[in-house]
């Protein structure tokens, strides 16, 4: 009887980070109890997340493939151990490469791939959200563009990157990943799907929770140049503003930014796939939509970004007013014409000046 070779990749936004992190701090556990070896794939660094695995598998380098599976190979020789667990989420992919790398594995294991998927209209709205951050706000395409990418689109039609699997040998299950949270839990949900019961329960904690849509939206027109000022300068405090707005409640956290009728078109783009989904993996998503207007949300509303401002100037007035000088300076008698940076007392001096601060002929307090 072959040893066992678990095999998570993802879907992305579907809590693989939290999955991972629970199940690599625990690994010691998860050997012990269900003689699992978490595997090694630190072999390929990015930023905070070991990718060697996903580098060798999407790459369609031959040479590197055949030197990272002799490297998984060899891992979990000297681990001793019956079982291996390998998870990484950007081997999400409609690329045949994938498949072809993980063959290798079949005369050697039986190889179970698990794989959590959101209907794709929600998987857009994650997938853009970290692609935001990601990118660390600069040049990001409007949503209804994004999607449109055809490496975005490719990743949507989700029988297509499950069949690629399983047509070279490997068992694939398919997880909703809505319902599985509703009904066990994530954590519960995973053991359950992967067999690793013997564990007992983990704890739910998210690893990477995504931030309101109106903040990234706000730093992706800073970064931008449509608000005046450097880009770094307010960052810190516009991210410490919006924690504040968030904490006292006042503006519910957005996440779905798409509107009624680009969602529309992305759930009507994969039906075809979803169709195939439900036939040969038993996945069916649920129809319930989000309350939202017509069009997509593209820029943060006018009430958000007041409301930040208004928080910032408290915390960070004269980070504030150096970013907003050149308007301030074409407001007469309010600032005088300099280059030089704002002090405290300049900064004491306006908030005088500005109980009476007289814009377009209205006397407007602030």
């Amino acid at each position: 009887m072959k040893p066992r070779l678990i095999l998570h990749i993802g879907s992305p936004k579907t809590g693989s980070s939290s999955i991972q992190k629970a199940l690599y701090d625990q690994r010691h556990r998860l050997r012990q109890t269900c003689d699992v070896h978490y595997a090694s794939t630190e072999r390929a660094k990015a930023h905070d997340k070991h990718l060697s695995t996903t580098k060798a598998s999407t790459s369609g380098d031959l040479e590197k493939a055949d030197t990272e599976f002799k490297a998984l190979m060899l891992d979990f020789e000297r681990s001793g151990a019956a079982h291996f667990f390998i998870s990484e989420e950007q081997m999400w992919t409609p690329k045949p490469t994938v498949a072809r790398f993980f063959k290798r594995f079949v005369p050697h294991f039986d190889v179970n791939v698990i794989a959590y998927v959101r209907r794709q209209d929600l998987f857009v709205e994650g997938l853009y959200s970290q692609h935001i951050r990601l990118s660390h706000y600069r040049d990001i395409p409007a949503i209804t563009d994004f999607w449109h990418d055809p490496r975005v689109r490719g990743a949507l039609d989700y029988h297509r990157v499950l069949s690629l699997l399983a047509d070279v040998g490997l068992n694939v299950k398919a997880l909703e990943f809505n319902t599985e949270v509703k009904t066990y839990g994530l954590m519960n949900s995973f053991l359950r799907a992967t067999g690793f019961t013997d564990m007992g329960e983990l704890a739910e904690r998210r690893a990477n929770n995504s931030p309101d849509m109106r903040l990234l939206l706000t730093m992706c027109m800073l970064s931008a140049g449509r608000i005046e000022g450097e880009f770094n300068l307010l960052s810190n405090g516009i991210f410490r503003a919006a924690r504040r707005l968030e904490q006292c409640g006042v503006f519910p956290t957005l996440k779905h930014t798409l509107g009624r009728i680009e969602r529309q078109a992305i759930i009507d783009f994969a039906n075809e796939s979803n169709t195939r989904l439900a036939r040969d993996f038993g996945v069916v998503f649920p129809d319930n939509r989000p309350s939202e207007a017509d069009l997509p949300i593209l820029a943060p509303d006018a009430a958000y970004l007041l409301a930040l401002i208004g928080d910032m100037a408290l915390t960070d007035s004269v980070k504030f007013a150096n970013c907003c000088r050149g308007y301030l300076q074409s407001l007469a008698g309010v600032l005088p014409v300099s280059d030089a940076a704002l002090s405290d007392e300049d900064i004491a001096a306006m908030q005088l000046k500005g109980e009476e601060l007289i814009v377009d002929g209205d006397s407007a307090s602030l």
